[in-house]
């Protein structure tokens, strides 16, 4: 393992690395993406209700 020249280690940590943070920034983006998936489902589900009951008074009332 040592006959290698030395910049052939560092290509290798190099790529193992990358390899490292190209997961772990793919987890956190995922995670990101989650958390705005979420939100908006919520919003989205509040102005479902909101409807409903705009769309409740307004058949009794009528």
């Amino acid at each position: 393992m040592l006959a290698l020249p030395w910049w052939i280690y560092l290509c290798m940590g190099g790529v193992l690395f990358s390899g490292y943070k190209f997961v772990s920034l793919t987890r956190e983006d995922k995670r990101s993406d989650d958390e705005f998936i979420e939100q908006e489902g919520q919003i989205y589900l509040e102005r479902i209700k909101a409807e409903r009951e705009r769309r409740k008074v307004e058949k009794i009332s009528v």
